[in-house]
């Protein structure tokens, strides 16, 4: 396991991608460690973390790995960690971003992702049913555009 410095800017090293090969519940549990410390989170980057992570999560148990695929489509969208933050951030912050101003934008990203996530069993981190809407609308849009005009890299099955 990655060895957990509460002195560093972990949000900082997990966007930058220093963790996309860590798996989902290592590097989730490394956001509820650094999270102990840290009063009021408002930084969108832990929650897109959480979001991401939990979707990887969520994918490899419904497809036995990491991917998106949709009934009727020849391909499925790989799903690396990095991939997911940056549906995120051009798929949904950025829309938050056009729609309330960049003044408003970090409160309304954290606020959208919020919404995304929920307290499981056990008080454990899961997507909520809306989260799993929103990430399955992303990632849908996503492969049907590829699969269409072959801009995103996809596997063939």
């Amino acid at each position: 396991m990655t060895q957990f410095n509460p002195n560093t800017d972990v949000l900082a090293r997990i966007d930058a991608g220093e963790f996309n090969n860590v798996s989902p519940p290592t590097v989730l549990s490394l956001l509820g460690e650094w999270s102990k410390d840290q009063p009021g989170i408002s930084d969108p980057r832990f929650f897109r973390e959480a979001v991401a992570q939990l979707w990887v999560l969520n994918q490899r148990e419904k497809n036995s790995e990491p991917v998106f695929a949709v009934e009727g489509l020849p391909c499925v969208l790989p799903l690396p960690p990095g991939t997911v933050r940056s549906f995120l951030v051009t798929g949904l912050e950025s829309a938050i971003t056009e729609r309330y101003g960049s003044e408003r934008a970090e409160t309304e990203i954290r606020n959208f992702y919020l919404l995304m996530l929920d307290a499981g069993h056990g008080m454990a981190l899961t997507l909520s049913p809306f989260g799993v809407e929103v990430m399955t609308d992303i990632c849908t849009f996503i492969l049907r555009g590829a699969v269409l005009d072959d801009s995103t890299e996809v596997f063939h099955a």
